[in-house]
């Protein structure tokens, strides 16, 4: 029998979560190697941005790679940033409890698709 010890466990849930960051900021730069590409500087901006914003997704109690990755995106999409202030409304749809994630997300994205779009600098 194989037994995985609570610190053991601690090391690779934190291990997935850096690598699931990583693929979210590369995915928000929009090319393969978003690191190289972006350069340096603009990439490491952009993790912590990402960090921000998986935070602040589970804040929501949004707790499912796609559904943190989809609050991201649309946060970066339509607000200009992964963790901007949002207004009221917003944060009324995100912090309904007795909500699916689904729903929540839903919502939000019915809500960001009428705001202005916020272009970001270097986009």
């Amino acid at each position: 029998m194989f037994t995985v010890r609570k610190d053991q466990m601690i090391v690779l849930e934190a291990m997935a979560l850096e690598n699931f960051m990583v693929r979210l900021r590369t995915q928000l730069a929009g090319t393969e190697d978003g690191a190289a590409t972006a350069g340096r500087a603009n990439a490491d901006a952009l993790l912590q941005e990402v960090q921000a914003g998986v935070a602040l997704a589970r804040s929501f109690h949004l707790k499912t790679e796609r559904d943190v990755a989809a609050l991201v995106t649309m946060l970066k999409n339509h607000l200009g940033s992964c963790a901007p202030d949002l207004p009221r409304p917003a944060l009324s749809i995100l912090t309904t409890w007795g909500v699916a994630p689904e729903d929540k997300l839903r919502r939000f994205a019915e809500w960001a698709s009428r705001q202005p779009r916020v272009v970001a600098d270097g986009q």
